[in-house]
């Protein structure tokens, strides 16, 4: 039996999903757009997400922060009009990105969304620091003895990828 949910009616193809740093020019873009700017938190360090969501905020546009496991329940309900992440690093066939982009690529190409990557500014962070993951915000959230596994960075091969654009196409726009 399927519930009829209004908040999820009100997002159908509507949202877009957005993980990374990107450049004003980018936002000034989806400003026009008529969409629901959905920021990955980026966890552990949550700078991407607060990059992103004060960005918008300039530009008078209300984001949604969501857990990045909150993507596959957008995905699921068919809300996601497309996915834009920052790639940094091309090489041979791949991007590197922002640890949750991959996640993303996947759920895009499942769900035959269009996945994009702008060409980053931003350089990676070197190394994350695994303790960060068990607190949020400085609250302890798992005791200190769990095990975590943070990669420095995901791998996006190109086939997930719908469009490539670098930092200094949309200066023009």
């Amino acid at each position: 039996m399927k519930i009829a949910n209004p908040i999820v009616e009100q997002l159908k193809k509507r949202v877009v999903l957005v993980h990374g740093f990107f450049n004003d020019n980018f936002f000034d873009h989806l400003k026009k757009e008529n969409v629901e700017v959905f920021v990955l938190e980026g966890r552990p360090d949550l700078v991407s997400g607060q990059h992103a969501c004060r960005k918008l905020l300039q530009r008078e546009m209300t984001p949604t922060v969501i857990a990045d496991n909150m993507a596959g329940f957008l995905f699921k309900h068919d809300c996601v009009k497309a996915v834009w992440i920052s790639g940094h690093e091309k090489e041979h066939d791949t991007f590197k990105a922002l640890t949750g982009s991959l996640i993303l690529a996947v759920l895009a190409k499942t769900h035959n969304v269009p996945f994009h990557v702008f060409e980053g500014e931003h350089p990676l962070s070197q190394k994350h620091d695994a303790g960060a993951l068990l607190k949020f915000c400085g609250i302890q959230v798992a005791e200190k003895e769990t095990k975590t596994l943070v990669p420095e960075y995901d791998l996006i091969c190109l086939d997930y990828v719908t469009k490539s654009q670098s930092h200094k196409d949309t200066r023009s726009q």
